[in-house]
C-alpha cells in the first residue's frame, strides 16, 4: 500500500507544534545562579615567630572586604620526622576572624609543640557566596627557643652606637644550647616599638651606623640555633639605650689676620663653612718655642681684639681654632700661625 510521503513544510509545522507542547507548562521568572564570591587572592601569607609562638601576618583581598567576610585559619600539625613538603595534608580549622576590615590583618598561635612542623593556610569567604580563596601555604618547624642573650651593653661612637653581648647557654626549658647561634638585633625610638635592623648576625657584636647625633635609641637581641627554622628567634635580651655623639671636629680657620691697634691686637679671619661650629678659640704665644695659651673665645663672630698684651714683648704668634655645638664641644686643628709686631 503506498503512504504519502510529507512534504518539508508539513515537518517542519509538525516539529515546532510537538516542542511546544513539549514545555514545562506556567511560566516564571528567571532564577539567577548563586553569586560566585571574591575573585582576589591572598599570596603573601608570611609569618615571624617568637619565645610564645607564631605570628601570622597577611593582607586584605581588594577592594575592601564587606562586613560580612570571614578568615578562616586552617593549620596542620605534622611530626619531624614525618614532615613532607611537597604531600597533600589535611588542614583543619584552628579559629575564625569575622568581619575584619583593616587592610593588613594577623593572627598569633601560641598551641605549638616542640619537634613539630605546622602548616598554615588562610580561607577567604564573603557571607552569601559560595566562593573562597584560599592563600598560600607556609611550613614551620617548631622548637623549644632559646634564653635571652646577657649583657647586653651600648657604646656610643659618631652617628652610630656599638652593640656586644653574651651567647644564651640555655633554651627556655633550660636544657643547653648545642650548635651554632645566629643573632637578630632589635632597635626602638620610643623604647616601645621595636623593629629589625640587623638578622643573621653570626659575631655577638654589631655597629649601628647612620643614626642622629642626641638622639636616644633602645635595643634588644635574640638568638637561635642556625640549623633550625630561620625565623625561630627566642627570647629577647633585656633592653639597653644609648645615644650616638658627636666626635667630629669642624675645619679649620683660613686667611687669618691682625693688627696693632691703640686697643690692642685686633684679629679676623674666615668663618668655616660648618653647620654645627659653635665658635672659635684664639691662641697666642710670646715666643717659638713656648706652648699656646688660650686668651680669648668669641661666639657666632670671625673677628676678636687681644687687649691684653704682655709685658716686655715685641713679638706675638696667633692662631685660631673652630669649636662645634657637641657636649663636649669638638675643637678642630689651629689654623696657621700669623705673627704680629707689637712696638709702633
Amino acid at each position: 500500500m503506498h503512504r504519502p510521503v510529507l512534504s518539508t513544510a508539513r515537518r517542519a509545522i509538525l516539529l515546532t507544534l510537538l516542542i511546544l507542547l513539549a514545555g514545562c507548562g506556567r511560566k516564571t521568572m528567571p532564577i539567577p545562579p548563586p553569586a560566585i564570591g571574591p575573585v582576589a587572592t591572598i599570596n603573601d601569607l608570611a609569618y615571624t615567630m617568637n619565645e610564645h609562638g607564631v605570628r601570622l601576618r597577611w593582607s586584605a583581598p581588594k577592594p575592601q572586604p564587606p562586613t560580612g567576610a570571614t578568615y578562616k585559619i586552617l593549620r596542620a600539625e605534622v611530626p619531624a620526622r614525618h614532615y613532607c613538603p611537597d604531600c597533600p595534608v589535611a588542614l583543619t580549622q584552628l579559629d575564625t576572624m569575622v568581619g575584619a576590615k583593616s587592610p593588613v590583618l594577623d593572627f598569633e598561635d601560641r598551641s605549638l609543640l616542640p619537634g613539630n612542623y605546622y602548616q598554615y593556610m588562610v580561607r577567604y569567604q564573603v557571607e552569601g557566596t559560595r566562593g573562597k580563596i584560599d592563600s598560600n601555604r607556609i611550613d614551620i618547624l617548631w622548637q623549644n627557643p632559646c634564653g635571652p642573650p646577657t649583657q647586653l651593653t651600648v657604646t656610643p661612637g659618631d652617628a652610630s652606637l656599638r652593640l656586644q653581648w653574651l651567647a644564651p647557654k640555655t633554651l627556655t626549658i633550660g636544657s643547653p644550647i648545642r650548635g651554632k647561634l645566629d643573632y637578630q638585633l632589635l632597635r626602638s625610638e620610643d623604647g616601645h616599638s621595636f623593629r629589625v635592623v640587623a638578622d643573621h648576625l653570626l659575631e655577638t657584636t654589631y655597629t649601628d651606623h647612620n643614626l642622629r647625633n642626641g638622639r636616644r635609641y633602645w635595643y634588644q637581641v635574640r638568638a637561635r640555633r642556625a640549623k633550625n627554622d630561620p625565623r625561630g628567634y627566642g627570647v629577647a635580651s633585656t633592653i639597653v639605650q644609648a645615644s650616638p655623639v658627636d666626635l667630629t671636629p669642624p675645619g679649620i680657620p683660613a686667611d687669618l689676620q691682625g693688627l696693632r691697634t691703640d686697643q690692642g691686637v685686633t684679629l679676623w679671619w674666615r668663618e668655616v663653612p660648618d653647620a654645627d661650629v659653635a665658635g672659635y678659640r684664639i691662641y697666642r704665644r710670646s715666643t717659638p718655642q713656648a706652648a699656646p695659651t688660650l686668651v680669648g673665645e668669641v661666639l657666632a663672630a670671625s673677628r676678636f681684639t687681644d687687649k691684653q698684651l704682655p709685658a716686655g714683648v715685641s713679638i706675638c704668634y696667633y692662631s685660631v681654632t673652630a669649636v662645634d655645638q657637641a657636649t663636649p664641644p669638638n675643637e678642630g686643628r689651629p689654623s696657621p700661625e700669623i705673627t704680629i709686631n707689637l712696638k709702633p
